[in-house]
């Protein structure tokens, strides 16, 4: 009987002591699975915060940066928010000399956007990466010849004005009718494939007599950069020879 009463002693102990060490475990099991939680919480945060910079970035790039075909200058292209300025109805500010009436000085801004450095000088490497082929500097095979079209779109629509004023601008000589008239005509078409290419998605707003807004906000590649690359680029050439070697992709 005494032996029986020990062991029933004994099984008691020992269910004290298990209930003893039940409240130790518990608080450990606890605090590994809160610190396991918080883990998952804090990887699932990091690879959302990942996740969201990579489609921004992507979103951006090709939203804002759309260049399917190479450029040698499109590592300068940045952009920049810019109010257009002229507005056709109630005008607060005064025109730029862009559409000042005829002058020296007016023509003088006018080909300063384009004139001195329409043709650029790239690299051999720059070249081959064209995707239309073009000619090398003639006596150096190793840079080619190039022309951002914004400078040449510039150049047409600085034609077309002096067109506007016939009796300032008389006809170059060098040219006849016919060749003065297909001429504009190319440099009319050239500016409406442009604008079609660009398509500015600026929101044109209008006014209370809903007469319309012309005056706005627009996203815009800074000019200036581009500009400073041409002229850092700029071939010094006359004209190009007749065996100047093709190069680039077809």
């Amino acid at each position: 009987m005494r032996s029986s009463s020990s062991c029933e002693k004994l099984l008691q102990d020992n269910d004290i002591e298990l209930d003893e060490s039940l409240p130790q475990r518990e608080p450990l099991r606890e605090t590994r699975r809160r610190r396991f939680t918080e883990f998952l919480l804090g990887f699932s945060l990091v690879v959302n915060v990942l996740l969201f910079v990579y489609l921004m970035t992507r979103s951006s790039s090709t939203c804002i940066n759309p260049q399917l075909l190479y450029s040698p200058a499109q590592d300068v292209v940045e952009y920049e928010v810019i109010k257009f300025r002229g507005g056709l109805f109630n005008s607060n500010e005064e025109p730029d000399i862009y559409s000042n009436p005829p002058s020296d000085e007016v023509d003088a801004a006018w080909e300063d956007l384009y004139n001195v450095f329409g043709i650029s000088a790239i690299p051999r490497e720059s070249a081959v990466l064209l995707p239309n082929e073009t000619i090398h500097v003639p006596g150096d095979k190793s840079h080619y010849l190039v022309g951002l079209d914004v400078f040449h779109q510039l150049h047409c629509l600085n034609r077309i004005r002096k067109a506007l004023y016939p009796v300032y601008y008389p006809p170059d000589e060098r040219e006849d009718a016919e060749t003065r008239a297909r001429h504009l005509s190319h440099c009319v078409n050239s500016i409406r494939q442009s604008i079609q290419c660009s398509s500015d998605i600026s929101a044109i707003v209008f006014e209370e007599d809903t007469r319309p807004l012309f005056e706005i906000v627009h996203s815009c590649r800074n000019f200036t950069k581009i500009r400073e690359w041409a002229i850092e680029h700029r071939a010094r050439i006359s004209k190009p020879g007749k065996d100047s070697e093709m190069y680039g992709h077809a």
